[in-house]
C-alpha cells in the first residue's frame, strides 16, 4: 500500500541521518573539522549523490544529514497526498 512504502522511505531516511550524524560527530572528534558533503569521501569509500536535477545543485559545505533531514520533511508533506 501506499503508506507502507511511505513508512518504509521514512524509516530508510531516519536511520541514514542517524548513521550520518554519528559519521559526523566521530569526524568531527577525529579531525577537528565538521564532515561537510565535499569531506564525505573521507570517511565513506564511495559516496553516492542523487542528482537534484539540472536547475539545482548541492551546496558542499553542508553536512550530508541537512539534507537527509530535507527529504525527510518533503516526504512529510507529501505523506497525505498517499492515502
Amino acid at each position: 500500500s501506499r503508506e507502507s512504502l511511505y513508512d518504509f522511505f521514512f524509516f530508510f531516511l531516519e536511520n541514514t541521518k542517524e548513521i550520518l550524524q554519528t559519521l559526523e560527530a566521530e569526524y568531527q572528534k577525529a579531525f577537528g573539522r565538521k564532515m561537510t558533503l565535499q569531506r564525505l569521501s573521507e570517511a565513506v569509500s564511495w559516496p553516492v549523490i542523487t542528482d537534484v536535477g539540472s536547475s539545482l545543485d548541492y551546496d558542499y559545505t553542508i553536512a550530508a544529514s541537512c539534507y537527509i533531514e530535507d527529504d525527510m520533511e518533503r516526504l512529510k508533506r507529501i505523506k497525505d497526498y498517499l492515502r
